[in-house]
């Protein structure tokens, strides 16, 4: 999938949707790693309809997690408890500390990356970024991923363990309903 396509919201429902039909006719199941992202998959059952396979969106007790940040950090109260601690909070799992430049231009626009003055006053009211580390990507190679971010944003660093929990639950959730499927 295309880096940052949660920018614009159509751009993600519709990247997302085209993805899982053009997958569904070679697979048993499909698992996103996505949530409801700005309720770009709101009404997953409607989204997919046209799917011959089961969809799989990663959840959290009753409802599909907030987005990719609600998955890592363990589900919607631990992303709360976060963003009460510290409002102005850039959440970095292992693909925004990767991709960070990228992200930025996809955030602001085309022009962001020619324009530091413009991502400057984007991230004006953040203070810190959250690493999440996990098994994917280590609190090292996260630090080591973001120090330039952090500086040139004027950023200090915290850390909260990430966790693949809901994902690993909904990968067994996924594996028993094709099993069962298939008798």
């Amino acid at each position: 999938m295309k880096i940052g396509l949660h920018a614009v919201i159509k751009d993600l429902r519709d990247g997302v949707v085209g993805a899982v039909k053009e997958m569904g006719p070679y697979v048993d199941a499909i698992l996103l790693g996505y949530g409801l992202c700005g309720n770009a998959m709101e009404n997953p059952d409607e989204l997919f309809s046209s799917v011959r396979v089961p969809v799989f969106l990663p959840m959290e007790e009753d409802h599909p997690v907030d987005d990719c940040v609600g998955l890592i950090i363990g589900g919607r109260e631990n992303y709360y408890e976060e963003q009460c601690k510290c409002a102005g909070t850039m959440f970095m799992n292992s693909g925004f500390a990767r991709h960070w430049e990228s992200l930025g231009e996809n955030i602001t626009g085309p022009m962001a990356s020619s324009h530091p003055a413009m991502m400057k006053r984007f991230m004006a009211n953040y203070k810190r970024t959250l690493l999440l580390p996990t098994p994917v990507m280590s609190e090292e190679e996260m630090a080591s991923s973001v120090t330039e971010f952090n500086e040139t944003y004027g950023l200090r660093s915290e850390v909260r363990p990430g966790t693949l929990e809901i994902l690993n639950r909904t990968w067994r959730m996924a594996k028993e309903s094709v099993l069962a499927a298939k008798g």
